[in-house]
């Protein structure tokens, strides 16, 4: 600090509180050249990858935070996961009540193939519960593509929880 026009002394204190925190904070700067100094005497350091590639590395590694961390929370993944499907059977279910009105004596005996008809009818509508069912998984799969832990989370409570609905719900029509 000897040596220093008052102006310079004056402009480098500026935002200390005062002259010995000023000089605290040189000599702390000064021992930290100290200590770089002696480890590059002791040689090279020697980085295995170039400045540019270890930028490269890191917006890498923020892309992938960034897409991990975006979209739907991991709870509300696995709840639609769960309730959509019951959802959809119950919505089946009273279909299937609602189309499969009682046939009539009068109608049976003018179309012979009432019955027939009928169960084509609910076939298709059996089709069409499992073809929905299996459309929420694959589309519900391939929403949640870019967040892999998630869409593992998805697909183990969708695939058993669509399958158990849809066979219970099967099995309660055949049962009716």
């Amino acid at each position: 600090m000897r040596g220093l026009p008052p102006a310079v002394l004056s402009f480098a204190t500026r935002g200390y509180s005062s002259l010995r925190a000023f000089k605290g904070l040189v000599a702390r700067t000064l021992s930290r050249r100290r200590f770089w100094a002696s480890v590059l005497a002791r040689g090279p350091l020697i980085f295995p990858l170039s400045c540019h590639e270890l930028q490269r590395i890191q917006k890498m590694k923020m892309a992938i935070m960034i897409a991990m961390s975006s979209g739907l929370p991991s709870w509300l993944v696995v709840l639609a996961a769960v309730i959509t499907p019951i959802v959809m059977a119950l919505t089946f279910l009273m279909v299937m009540d609602w189309i499969n009105r009682p046939v009539s004596v009068e109608e049976c005996n003018s179309d012979p193939n009432a019955g027939f008809h009928v169960a084509q009818r609910n076939d298709a509508l059996v089709f069409l519960h499992a073809l929905a069912q299996l459309a929420f998984v694959a589309a519900g799969a391939w929403r949640i593509g870019q967040r892999p832990g998630v869409r593992v989370a998805f697909l183990l409570v969708a695939i058993p929880v669509s399958a158990l609905v849809f066979l219970l719900s099967f099995m309660g029509l055949i049962a009716r």
